[in-house]
């Protein structure tokens, strides 16, 4: 829930860190980062309660900002309270002197970053999509990273787009994908995720260790507003890719 205590206490550690860094006015470089020393709990929890995991509660240790695409005063910002370990993110306005808002997840949102960390956050402009998109990618401590996608609306409200597996890590089976929007023919972009797929062989295969190419397409349905992975355009998926789409068509995984 956002309070004025807790903008008040955003507006204070990102005026510290303006003094810190040496800027002068809201920073619109790609990326700015900052490591100080461990801050109260409070201050976590004012930080990372809406859209993160506390982690360890230990405070914050490391932040990473930029400005998000389309906006003039918005903001995504990855937050550590253990470096590389533990953390979360956030999304707030800023107007260079404070902080004018913070974006939470719509009501009713049941999409939730899983990993303990966040590994990296950022914006894109996608055809099809009005609002400004953010992502999240965010890691367990097994290595799997998982993909999260919400547009931010001018209600200030996050709303669920997509989420995506782009790297396993089982002891048997591994991929990292890239990923990447395309147009899809008729103006709208799709998500895209490719790479390739590690997995034991067969005795068919002859081979300890085969590898299978993958490409999973996420488009976008009208009806629900979020992308849905499209298994008749996507190869070499596994059931934990149907399982990992976080929206997918219940009747498509069935059939799948």
């Amino acid at each position: 829930m956002k309070t004025a205590a807790s903008d008040a206490v955003l507006g204070v550690l990102f005026l510290v860190l303006l003094l810190l860094t040496g800027c002068g006015e809201k920073p619109r470089a790609s990326m700015v980062t900052w490591e100080t020393g461990q801050y109260p709990d409070s201050v976590c929890s004012a930080l990372l309660e809406p859209t993160g995991s506390p982690g360890s509660q230990s405070g914050i240790v490391y932040i990473e900002y930029s400005p998000v695409e389309g906006t003039d005063d918005w903001y995504i910002a990855r937050l550590d309270t253990e470096r590389g370990w533990w953390g979360g993110f956030r999304v707030f306005g800023w107007d260079g002197l404070t902080i004018t808002d913070t974006a939470s997840q719509a009501p009713g949102d049941t999409l939730e970053v899983t990993g303990q960390s966040v590994e990296e956050v950022g914006s894109l402009i996608v055809p099809g999509i009005e609002d400004p998109v953010v992502y999240v990618i965010d890691r367990t401590h097994q290595g799997n990273r998982m993909l999260y996608l919400w547009k931010l609306a001018d209600d200030s409200y996050l709303y669920p787009l997509c989420k995506a597996r782009i790297t396993l890590n089982l002891d048997d089976s591994s991929y990292d994908l890239s990923w990447w929007f395309e147009d899809d023919g008729t103006g709208t972009g799709r998500l895209v995720l490719e790479g390739d797929l590690h997995e034991p062989g067969t005795a068919e295969d002859g081979a300890v260790c085969v590898i299978v190419p993958v490409r999973k397409v996420y488009t976008l349905d009208e009806g629900s507003g979020k992308y849905l992975l499209d298994y008749g355009e996507s190869t070499g998926i596994r059931s934990w890719d149907f399982m990992d789409s976080g929206y997918a068509d219940p009747q498509q995984e069935q059939d799948g």
